[in-house]
């Protein structure tokens, strides 16, 4: 195993270490002026023709795509622009900001699934909707793509013994990430999990005990994250897939397709994907030309902020992504598979009024806050020698606060707000309110994209 920290400090290239391509993916259902699911067809033109604005599963769900940055605030930036554009182009209709769907029809077949010209894509979508259910499809959430700079790892390459190629190399690299992540990646729902609550429309996809705190609405035993939780959406069987190298990845992928778990590499519902080059097969894409970024599918819609996510939270996620390939390496077992999946349940499900516990070892647990609080100060004794930005540091610091201190978490501030004002009436004004906040930031389209080069992207795809 290769000693990234070890290299780095050799050879003084902790300069470079904090440089990268950022990408964001968000996916909003749309509701009409009621809190139901909006049930037009989606606004914006052919799909596959805008590289910011499409659909995910359903018609009513809008995914909004941001090109590549060199920082996670210019790629926030640029989401935002879409965001806003897309909530004051909507006619009687509002973002939806949570990550559990508004009111269902009772009729599962009102639930359309996205339509394409290309029959392959349209086919696939009513595969899952037969597969997982028409109303799971609608849970929504934000992708994360990351990938170190380019020349950064072109650098560590060059000073090692090259005893194998810069290809290997560079998906030796990924690949530790990726482990890494994919244990620790339940601190993520544990900090960020933004949904505890459901409409009783949606209980049909619950399986999980629960609470009636309104006439209309279910809470799940205070928990954090139902949409990473055991009733959200997951792979229906478990099955294990290595990331100990490239080609048992691949290979694992394979067999589950081989036999009939899934029928394709984007079923594979990981919180963490390795991701090739090119939009074509994937499998094969990694295989010929191995790895270029990985995507992170752990965060929630958070309906506590306009975007649904903050700045802060793409800055420790960068941090924490940064540590993975610093940290102490391990081969990911079957075991370990199975308790990082176990602990993401743990995370997503269990009752945070009480003491998380998750599994640390075969024959040990740790609390959830203690675990995390280790961690993160972890993250800070490395990358504080390494001569990363103060700012950056206290991040780390402020959400380790959050765990000292066992603040409420968004899910539980999301809750007292349901109770209060009920669920469509709380979400409804949530989304009443970001759309004024972008009235705000864009009070005239047509005559701020010629100040903004950003906005004038966008609004050509619209034409």
């Amino acid at each position: 195993m290769i000693d990234f920290l070890k290299l780095i400090k050799n050879n003084d290239l902790f300069k470079d270490l904090l440089l990268g391509q950022f990408g964001l993916e968000k996916e909003n259902v749309r509701a009409d002026l009621n809190g139901n699911l909006a049930l037009t067809p989606h606004p914006f033109g052919d799909k596959t023709q805008n590289p910011y604005i499409t659909t995910d599963f359903a018609e009513s769900q809008i995914e909004m795509i941001t090109p590549i940055f060199d920082t996670p605030a210019k790629a926030y930036s640029f989401l935002e622009n879409v965001h806003d554009i897309v909530s004051l182009s909507l006619k009687n209709e509002y973002l939806w900001p949570y990550s559990l769907p508004p009111v269902l029809p009772t009729d599962d077949n009102l639930i359309k699934a996205a339509y394409f010209k290309e029959a392959a894509i349209t086919e696939y979508r009513e595969y899952l909707s037969q597969k997982y259910g028409k109303r799971k499809q609608l849970l929504s959430g934000i992708h994360f793509n990351f990938s170190f700079n380019s020349d950064f790892i072109h650098a560590l390459y060059d000073f090692t013994d090259k005893k194998i190629s810069f290809r290997e190399f560079n998906d030796e690299l990924y690949l530790k990430v990726a482990r890494l992540y994919l244990k620790y990646s339940w601190l993520v729902i544990y900090l960020f999990g933004a949904n505890s609550v459901a409409h009783e429309s949606y209980m049909t996809c619950a399986t999980r005990t629960r609470d009636k705190i309104t006439p209309d609405t279910y809470d799940f035993h205070g928990s954090s994250s139902f949409r990473n939780g055991v009733s959200g959406y997951r792979n229906l069987k478990h099955f294990y897939v290595s990331y100990n190298s490239l080609s048992n990845y691949i290979r694992d992928i394979k067999n589950a397709i081989d036999d009939g778990t899934i029928i394709a590499a984007k079923e594979y519902y990981s919180q963490v994907r390795l991701k090739g080059h090119s939009k074509g097969s994937v499998l094969e894409d990694l295989e010929q030309n191995g790895i270029n970024y990985i995507e992170i599918r752990t965060l929630d819609l958070n309906p506590l902020v306009p975007l649904g996510l903050t700045v802060k939270q793409l800055n420790f996620m960068h941090m924490m992504l940064v540590y993975c390939l610093l940290a102490p390496d391990f081969c990911m077992t079957d075991d370990d598979y199975r308790f990082a999946n176990i602990n993401q349940l743990q995370a997503a499900d269990a009752n945070r009024d009480e003491d998380v516990m998750l599994h640390f070892a075969a024959n040990e647990h740790r609390s959830a806050r203690e675990w995390g609080n280790q961690f993160i100060q972890n993250m800070y004794d490395t990358l504080e020698p390494l001569d990363v930005p103060k700012e950056q540091l206290l991040v780390l610091k402020d959400f380790q606060k959050v765990l000292v201190k066992d603040e409420c978490s968004p899910a539980k501030v999301i809750k007292e707000g349901v109770i209060s004002k009920g669920y469509t009436e709380f979400f409804m004004q949530k989304a009443g309110e970001y759309k004024e906040i972008s009235k705000q930031r864009i009070p005239d389209i047509n005559e701020i994209k010629n100040q903004n080069s950003h906005i004038a992207q966008i609004m050509a795809t619209l034409k």
